[in-house]
């Protein structure tokens, strides 16, 4: 499904390419958006939004086959991108346990085939 993005030093947990669609409600609007990577911690979204870092957002998304993820987020980081869009960085704040579990497991599922797919 997705490619595995190289480790960066500053990572506390490893991310996953996961191009699908997030629902981010901020300031009173529900909106949609194109998902860039995932990991335990957080996503990464684009956005022609401007949202302050640490402003505090909810944030929707599928893990494919899965879950459905409703949960609270902060803006942790914010880089401007191509086209006036901005790429954001948001960290999890109020994950369920099971929630966790669903992603932890999609995330290791994506690092398995993807070391499959390199042996081939």
């Amino acid at each position: 499904m997705g490619d595995v993005i190289p480790f960066r030093e500053k990572r506390n947990f490893p991310r996953v390419e996961f191009q699908c669609a997030i629902g981010v409600l901020h300031d009173g609007r529900f909106e949609t958006f194109r998902a860039e990577e995932i990991g335990q911690d957080g996503v990464s979204f684009l956005a022609d939004f401007d949202s302050p870092i640490g402003k505090r957002v909810v944030v929707s998304f599928h893990i494919p086959y899965v879950s459905l993820i409703i949960t609270q987020a902060q803006v942790k980081k914010v880089e401007d991108f191509s086209g006036g869009l901005k790429k954001y960085f948001i960290t999890f704040m109020q994950l369920s346990f099971t929630n966790e579990r669903h992603l932890r497991k999609y995330i290791a599922e994506q690092f398995i085939q993807y070391a499959e797919s390199e042996q081939r």
